[in-house]
């Protein structure tokens, strides 16, 4: 999402720098746009349709970008705690090294309406049982979120494996991770 909106924002300029630039110098009597174009409506028309599509597009990128990290709060004695699902997600990455047979694994944190609900990608190497790689995994992030951060309501933890990586593409992604 950062590509795509650093590439709005440089179209978005360059429109403006090249449709300023040329009404400067039509201004100035250096530019007769009736060479350019032979109907101005229509030219005016699709520059004015553009302009008004690429400012929508960057407010809703700008709004986007606004929103608050999404955390969830701990009451301790000394006062409220906010754990962010950002660092939820870490945690996970991190403790999922101690699993054997997962190759990478990627976490999303949402806030459901009984609880945290996790969803993990994962990858694992070939020649693993799958069902006992994701019952470890699963209680993995139950023992993580419980112990560790405290939170107890989890209402769904669910595993999706979407590759069985081999031991030459396993040896290639951990050289590309370190």
């Amino acid at each position: 999402m950062k590509g795509f909106s650093i590439f709005l924002n440089v179209l978005a300029t360059l429109l403006l720098l090249v449709v300023g630039g040329g009404l400067l110098a039509a201004s100035f009597g250096q530019l007769d746009i009736s060479d350019l174009i032979l109907d101005r409506e229509v030219l005016t028309g699709v520059i004015g349709g553009v302009m008004v599509l690429l400012g929508l597009i960057v407010i809703f990128v700008a709004i986007q970008s606004v929103r608050p990290e999404q955390a969830i709060s701990i009451q301790n004695p000394e006062g409220e705690v906010r754990i962010t699902f950002n660092a939820i997600e870490e945690l996970l990455r991190k403790a999922s090294r101690q699993i054997d047979g997962v190759k990478e694994i990627k976490p999303k944190v949402i806030a459901g309406k009984k609880g945290l609900e996790i969803f993990s990608r994962v990858s694992v190497g070939m020649g693993v049982s799958i069902p006992q790689v994701t019952v470890r995994i699963q209680d993995m992030v139950k023992s993580q979120v419980k112990g560790v951060l405290g939170i107890e309501e989890i209402a769904a933890i669910r595993i999706y494996v979407n590759k069985i990586v081999g031991e030459e593409r396993a040896k290639e992604e951990e050289s590309k991770n370190l």
